[in-house]
C-alpha cells in the first residue's frame, strides 16, 4: 500500500486501468537499453520504474522534483544496491556532465514549460554516445481527438513540435507509437481438450516493432 495518494499527476502502483499498462509497458520497453549501463530516470515519481530498470542496469539514479515522492521511493525500494534516489528538477539534474549512459524520461515534457532547457540538461548529463528515451502524449490524439484536457499538462506537443524540440540536441532518433490494446478472453474451465479463444480489439500489431500504429496515443523515441 502506497503512502502517496493518486491525484492523476503521476502514476502510482496499484492504480488500474489504461494508465497501469501504459506506464509499465514503457519501462519494460526501456530495460533493453538499460542493461549493464548507468541510467538516469528523471521525473521518476514513486520509483517503481527506476527499481524495474535496476534489475538489469549497472546503476540507476532516480530523480524527482517532489521530496515526498523521493522519500517514499527510498522507503519502498531500500534494498536495491545499484539504485539511488535524489531530489532534483528537470532543469537542474543532480548528475555530473557526461556521466550517464541512458537517460529515461516518460510523460514529463508535457508537465513543464521549460522544455528546451530540459532537453539541454539531458544532453549535458549524457555521455557523447549516450541514449535518450522519452515519451509524451500525441496532442492530436490525446487531447484534440478526444476533446478533453489533462489539468496537469501545461504544454502538450504535436509530432512535428516534438521532433523539432528533440532534434536540436539529438539529431538521430527512432520513433515508436504507443496505444493500449484490449483483449477479450474465453478460456475453458474444465480439464480437457477444449480450446479457448482470444479477440484483440485494437489496431493489429503482429510483432514487436514490425508495424506502425496509424494513430498512436503516445510517442516514444
Amino acid at each position: 500500500m502506497t503512502d502517496l495518494p493518486f491525484t492523476g499527476e503521476r502514476f502510482i502502483p496499484g492504480t488500474r486501468g489504461e494508465i497501469w499498462i501504459e506506464h509499465w509497458h514503457r519501462y519494460h520497453f526501456a530495460t533493453g537499453w538499460a542493461a549493464g549501463r548507468r541510467v538516469l530516470d528523471i521525473a521518476c515519481g514513486e520509483g517503481y520504474g527506476s527499481a524495474l530498470l535496476a534489475r538489469r542496469a549497472a546503476h540507476v539514479l532516480g530523480v524527482d522534483v517532489s521530496p515526498q515522492a523521493i522519500e517514499h521511493a527510498k522507503r519502498t525500494y531500500p534494498r536495491v544496491g545499484n539504485l539511488e534516489f535524489k531530489t532534483g528538477s528537470c532543469t537542474a539534474i543532480p548528475a555530473p556532465d557526461a556521466s550517464i549512459d541512458v537517460a529515461i524520461s516518460f510523460e514529463t515534457l508535457e508537465h513543464i514549460r521549460e522544455q528546451e532547457e530540459f532537453v539541454a540538461e539531458l544532453a549535458r548529463v549524457l555521455k557523447p554516445d549516450g541514449i535518450l528515451v522519452v515519451s509524451c502524449p500525441n496532442k492530436a490524439e490525446y487531447t484534440d481527438k478526444r476533446g478533453t484536457e489533462n489539468e496537469f499538462h501545461v504544454k502538450e506537443l504535436y509530432r512535428e513540435e516534438l521532433a523539432e524540440l528533440v532534434a536540436k540536441r539529438f539529431p538521430h532518433s527512432t520513433w515508436y507509437g504507443q496505444k493500449p490494446s484490449f483483449y477479450s478472453v474465453i478460456a475453458p474451465e474444465g480439464v480437457g481438450s477444449a480450446r479457448g479463444d482470444l479477440i484483440e480489439v485494437s489496431e493489429k500489431v503482429p510483432d514487436h516493432g514490425a508495424s506502425k500504429l496509424a494513430s498512436p496515443l503516445y510517442f516514444v523515441l
